[in-house]
Formats: C-alpha cells, structure tokens, sequence
C-alpha cells in the first residue's frame, strides 16, 4: 500500500483503522490481533515519511476544510443517502436504506443532544483533530487532569489550547478527562 501511495504523490489521504469484529475471519487469526498495532503505527510512520503530515486520527497531508466543520462542532448540512447534518444542539440523520431514501428523500430523524452530551463531543472532536481543545472549555477536574496528561507529554499546551501528541490515543484521553 504504501508504495501504491508514493507513486500516486496525493496531497491529502484518509486511512482508517481496522476494527476487528467478533465473528469476522480477522479476529480469529491471533497473530493479526497481536500486531494490528504494531502494523498501524508502522504503516502512519510511513504516510508521514511520504510528507503526508498527520492533522486528524485518520487524514494525513493538506487538511481537509470539509471536515473541519465537525471537528469545531460548527453547524453542517449533509445531503443524500445516509447523511447527517448538525444544527444547534440537534443532529440529523436521512435513511440509511436506498428504497427508503428514495420514497421519501426529505425525511429527517432528529436527535437532541443535551450539553454534557455537546461537551463530550467538543472535547472528543478537539484531541482526535489538529483543532484541540481551549482550556477555558475545561471543568476544574479536567483542567486538572489536563495539566497531569501535559506533564506526561501526552497533551501539548499552545496558546491556551491542549492539543493531543498520538491521535492513536485518542479515545482513552478523552476518558480520561471526561467526566
């Protein structure tokens, strides 16, 4: 793959973690389980040895201006088969299923999302993305957990914004600091 990808010299590229499912012929082999990631790490060592800087879990290169919207929780409209929008503390979804979507292609389900939910996100959105998080967004307990994770060097302090130092971890920095 990444030799495919040298030679096609992209300016952005999106490269997404395996999950392994129960049930699926990868989760049964345990020499894949042991070194998925290894694998990973090795293979986003890679992208950025091609100059493609990683700016988001799963992009690496120019960022992409698209998906900024999500990660700043700004307001977006999505269109189409499958979509999602966000407005205000809503998010909406059309159908998933093709005849459903085509029957009826203005159907919206809503969901509402209460603040902490909001906050959640921000924060979620915030270390998996080059965006970060303003510490002025921090309760007191997260501000201090922020200021141990930052002596860890496992966040960075720039401009009083935390940013995330391995987007691989991601998910378990954010449970550490949710609340």
């Amino acid at each position: 793959e990444l030799s495919h990808i040298s030679k096609l010299k992209p300016k952005h590229l999106s490269a997404y973690h395996l999950t392994l499912e129960k049930n699926t012929p990868f989760f049964k082999k345990k020499h894949y389980k042991k070194n998925a990631p290894r694998l990973m790490k090795y293979f986003i060592k890679g992208i950025e040895n091609l100059g493609l800087k990683s700016y988001e879990v799963s992009n690496f290169g120019q960022v992409c201006k698209h998906n900024l919207a999500y990660w700043q929780g700004k307001e977006y409209l999505g269109c189409g088969l499958s979509a999602v929008s966000f407005y205000k503390s809503q998010r909406f979804y059309t159908h998933k299923n093709l005849q459903s979507y085509i029957k009826e292609p203005c159907f919206r389900q809503s969901e509402n999302l209460s603040q902490k939910e909001l906050d959640l996100e921000h924060l979620f959105l915030g270390l998996r993305s080059c965006v970060g998080v303003a510490l002025q967004s921090l309760n007191p307990s997260q501000l201090e957990r922020a200021k141990f994770l930052i002596k860890q060097k496992k966040l960075e302090l720039k401009n009083e914004r935390i940013y995330n130092t391995n987007f691989m971890l991601s998910d378990e920095l954010v449970l550490f600091l949710g609340d």
